[in-house]
This record gives structure tokens, C-alpha cells and sequence, in this order.
């Protein structure tokens, strides 16, 4: 295992994540593979002593590890797309894993599978498989898995269909459009890449996704979530317009959770470092659907509770 001319580079972001980093190198590390690869690390200026943990992995690994130490945090700067501004311009393989600091793998063969497949079929884009959701008492949350082995973009239209610690993929020339506008990298990334080609899913647990409040996405109040999640709808409809019909009902569902969610937090909603974001993408298609979901949500609200009223005058 080195990195000269690598085919895979395995791309890993760090923050803060000192007592996981190391399990998640070391089975970085435990890989078994027949072809070279190369492992890339971003630190963004942690203060828990992350850093020194990987200083010891890169020089016990020269020949493999490429690291990346940041003296300021780059998220906090508004610089969040580490990855694709950052880490895949430097990565010399054809193909990337993605994985972040505190997550890790389990199968030792798991970079071996996605690449011989893709080595195989040369129409997929991208090789994804099962991860195990677990809390930090090791217990299961949940099981991520998809219900086939075909993923399109009509898939991921909809939700993450798989954890990006699972994905491997071809490497892209150019990363997804308007990317640096988003609150998130991995939906439009996954779009990105099943515009471009074929996506499969293997039906194995090779993963592990861990929950806890140190977490990116955990650590986001509803309002945040929502406006988030909305802007995802927006970028699709704008950018992929004859996925519109796909789209609409998820859309419309995301209108009424951000509704509910400015409900007295609109000062907070117009202060969100997204709001530029929601703006640029609000135009007149997207205020129809955007008005028409709260009409009928208002609506269906009002009906029901005027139904229950007369429940109970007519008891």
C-alpha cells in the first residue's frame, strides 16, 4: 500500500474528532487492496489534540499520507466545501472514498469490491453500499440500506439514499454546479455524479455512521434543517428543470416544515448565513410552489380543526 500513482485516493475530513480519529485511519490502513492508493487528511485547526493524532499516522506513513493541517477554522470562515475545493484538486487517483474523521469502515475488502466493480462497468459512476447507524455506547440506532441495486437520479432526488462513507466514485472534473452557494456538499454531490453515469448499491454492512453532538448535522436546530434541506429543493428545481415533477412533492413537503419552522424565528430565518442562498433561488416558480403548500397545508389544518369541533357538538 503507497501512494505512487495511486488509483484510489481516500479523502478524509477532520475536525475536533480526537477520540475517533484513530480507529478511522487505522482501518483506512487495514484496507486490503491490489492496487496503490494514497490518503488524504484535512485537519481545520482542531483544539483537541486531533492534529497530533494524525501527525503520528503521517510520519509512521509517509509513502501514504498527505495531510493538510489548517492554523485557522476554515468552516467557520465560510469556506465549507473542504472537499471539493480543497481535497479533490489534489487527489491523484481515478477513483475517491469519502469518509469523515469520526466515522470508519469494517470489511477490510470493502475498497477492493467498489473498485472492481467499477473496473468492471465502466457506465456507473459511483458504488455505495450498507452502513450501521450507532450511538457512542456502541448500541444501533438504525440500518442504512436501500431497497435495490439500482440508484438513479430520481433516487436522490428525494434524500441521501446512502451515507457518503460508503460511496466510491470516479472522480469528476469539475465539482457540481454553484456548489459554494449551498448549505451541503453531499446531495448535490450524488446528483452530480448520477448525472454523469450509473449508481449501485451493494446489498453489505461495511460501515459506520456514529451519532453524536459533535456531529455537523446534529448539531443544527430545526429552523437550520429546514432551510437547509428546502435549499436542496430549490438548487434541484433550478438547475435539473426536467426533474420538476420528481421534485414537487418533496418540495412542497420541505415548504410546509420551513414554514412551520420560521413561525416566530423569522428575525433568526433572515440572519441565517443562508438566507443569500434561499433568496438567489427564489423566483416565480418557486414562490407558486412555495405559497401553494402553505395554502393547503392552512387549509387541511383548518378543515380538520373545524371537523372537530362539530365531533363535539353533535356528541
Amino acid at each position: 500500500m503507497n501512494k505512487n500513482n495511486p488509483l484510489l485516493s481516500i479523502c478524509c475530513i477532520t475536525f475536533n474528532h480526537a477520540p475517533y480519529i484513530a480507529k478511522c485511519l487505522d482501518n483506512f490502513l487495514a484496507q486490503i487492496v491490489n492496487f496503490p492508493i494514497e490518503i488524504l487528511v484535512h485537519d481545520d485547526a482542531s483544539t483537541d489534540g486531533t492534529a497530533d493524532i494524525i501527525r503520528n499516522y503521517e510520519e509512521k506513513y509517509p509513502n501514504i499520507f498527505s495531510v493538510i493541517y489548517q492554523s485557522e477554522n476554515q468552516y467557520s470562515q465560510g469556506r465549507m466545501y473542504i472537499y471539493d475545493d480543497i481535497l479533490f484538486p489534489k487527489a491523484r487517483g481515478k477513483y475517491i472514498a469519502i469518509c469523515e474523521g469520526d466515522d470508519y469502515w469494517t470489511d477490510t475488502y470493502k475498497l477492493q469490491k467498489q473498485v472492481d466493480f467499477l473496473e468492471k462497468n465502466l457506465d456507473y459512476s459511483i458504488v455505495s453500499h450498507a452502513c450501521k447507524v450507532i450511538n457512542t455506547d456502541n448500541s444501533l440506532a438504525w440500518e442504512w440500506t436501500f431497497t435495490k441495486n439500482e440508484i438513479t437520479l430520481d433516487d436522490a432526488l428525494k434524500s441521501v439514499v446512502t451515507h457518503p462513507n460508503t460511496w466510491v466514485f470516479r472522480k469528476y472534473k469539475s465539482p457540481p454546479i454553484d456548489h459554494n452557494s449551498l448549505p451541503m456538499g453531499d446531495d448535490p454531490r450524488m446528483c452530480h455524479l448520477l448525472s454523469q453515469g450509473k449508481g449501485y448499491y451493494m446489498d453489505e454492512f461495511m460501515s459506520i455512521y456514529l451519532l453524536h453532538q459533535g456531529g455537523s448535522w446534529s448539531a443544527l436546530n430545526q429552523l437550520n434543517k429546514s432551510l437547509h434541506t428546502y435549499i436542496f429543493r430549490m438548487y434541484i428545481w433550478n438547475y435539473y428543470p426536467y426533474k420538476r415533477t420528481q421534485i414537487l412533492p418533496a418540495m412542497k413537503e420541505e415548504a410546509v416544515k420551513l414554514y412551520l419552522a420560521r413561525k416566530g424565528n423569522e428575525e433568526a430565518f433572515k440572519k441565517n448565513k443562508f438566507y443569500g442562498t434561499y433568496a438567489k433561488y427564489t423566483n416565480f416558480s418557486t414562490k407558486v410552489v412555495y405559497y401553494q403548500a402553505i395554502v393547503v397545508y392552512l387549509l387541511s389544518t383548518t378543515f380538520t380543526r373545524i371537523k372537530k369541533k362539530l365531533k363535539k357538538i353533535l356528541k
